[in-house]
């Protein structure tokens, strides 16, 4: 084991519409490798010439992996 340890992350998702921002909510909240401490989602708008285009949310999730002080999981991010 290494001497390094994740702590949290903060990851902020594109989705299109509120139904999926509570899929991804619920999928998060069963994964057991961490603990999701604040979930945060914001109706966002695509406009061009002051006219909607596109409407989106933008979802922002916030994962502990390990307690800063006494980390005990060697978890490694995959970014694919």
């Amino acid at each position: 084991m290494s001497d390094n340890y994740l702590i949290s992350v903060v990851e902020t998702w594109r989705v299109p519409n509120d139904g999926a921002a509570k899929e991804l909510e619920s999928e998060f909240r069963k994964t057991g490798n961490y603990e999701l401490i604040k979930w945060a989602k914001q109706d966002k708008a695509i406009k061009e010439k002051k006219e909607i285009v596109e409407t989106y949310v933008e979802v922002k999730a916030t994962k502990v992996f390990n307690n800063v002080k006494a980390p005990d999981s060697d978890v490694r991010p995959d970014y694919r």
